[in-house]
């Protein structure tokens, strides 16, 4: 599946539901559907929000019910706090849709666990440790990285939470059971040797700034919209750090709603000897660029030959 083209008309259905154009929307919605079939929980649910926006609140209820009868199911806390959603709250079928949810997720919860997974040149001396966003996996996660070439210079490293919050979904919500997780999935591989260069994006890029500036084999960081809530700790950690030689990559957007939080990041961790360059990209919300590719290359070969 392309992820970006299934997040570039993800975007594209938020521009026609802000404008109202729910016919156009449902059309784009029926094209999503057979085009991602991987995606079919998440487009229904949005088909489901279009029928409420558009006070067809039977029709929104029934889109629910017949996919969780189709054998998906969401996060509960995604019907919950969805606010198109708020109109069918009373509505006796969806309280009963709400709790078969939750049902799902804490038995689904049981058996998760952190996997890791590589790709690419196992010969390579530089290793991309990647974190996936929230609601994400390796499969997912990893289809915007692991172009052809890339693939032939670097090896990565994908990391899944164990933190399960939806079908196929994990984050990283707690930060001790994320970072137990991390050491876990690393702890039996020798990076001594290696330019390990640590990245991820939203919740997994913070954790990937955080690592980059923990581990000594490590140059530096790309965090692609990273979800950053506490600037202080993050300069603090880089202050540990000055001499070691590391910089980083920030990808944003000017749309992205932690953007103004990026942009300072950026600057704080360069006026403590952390480089980082801020990549910002007009009109891109929480998502990654379309040119992630060209950006990818550029950044990893940049803190590749940093350390020679």
């Amino acid at each position: 599946m392309n992820e970006n083209e299934f997040m570039k008309q993800a975007q594209q259905l938020i521009v026609l539901a802000s404008a109202k154009d729910y016919s156009q929307a449902q059309k784009l919605i029926s094209g999503m559907k057979r085009q991602f079939p991987e995606k079919t929980a998440s487009i229904r649910l949005w088909q489901a929000c279009l029928y409420a926006l558009a006070t067809d609140y039977e029709s929104a209820v029934r889109e629910l019910e017949e996919t969780v009868e189709n054998g998906y199911w969401w996060n509960p806390d995604s019907l919950r706090n969805e606010t198109d959603l708020v109109p069918l709250h009373d509505d006796r079928r969806f309280k009963q849709l709400i709790q078969f949810c939750e049902t799902q997720l804490q038995e689904e919860k049981k058996h998760a666990k952190a996997v890791v997974k590589e790709f690419g040149n196992p010969t390579s001396d530089v290793v991309v440790v990647a974190l996936h966003w929230r609601a994400s996996n390796i499969k997912s996660f990893s289809g915007y990285w692991l172009h052809k070439k890339a693939l032939e210079e670097y090896r990565f490293v994908f990391i899944q939470s164990s933190q399960l919050i939806g079908p196929h979904s994990y984050g990283w919500d707690d930060r001790n059971i994320a970072k137990k997780d991390i050491a876990t999935c690393l702890a039996n591989m020798d990076l001594s040797n290696r330019k390990a260069i640590s990245a991820g994006a939203s919740q997994g890029a913070v954790l990937a700034i955080e690592e980059a500036l923990e581990r000594d084999e490590s140059p530096g960081f790309v965090a692609v919209v990273p979800a950053i809530k506490d600037i202080a700790e993050l300069r603090q950690k880089a202050e540990t750090k000055q001499g070691m030689n590391k910089s980083g990559f920030i990808v944003t957007g000017l749309e992205d709603h932690f953007y103004e939080i990026s942009r300072e990041t950026s600057s704080v961790l360069t006026s403590v000897g952390i480089p980082t360059e801020l990549i910002a990209k007009e009109g891109l919300g929480h998502f990654s660029p379309a040119d992630f590719e060209e950006i990818e290359s550029k950044a990893i070969c940049s803190l590749a030959n940093r350390w020679g």
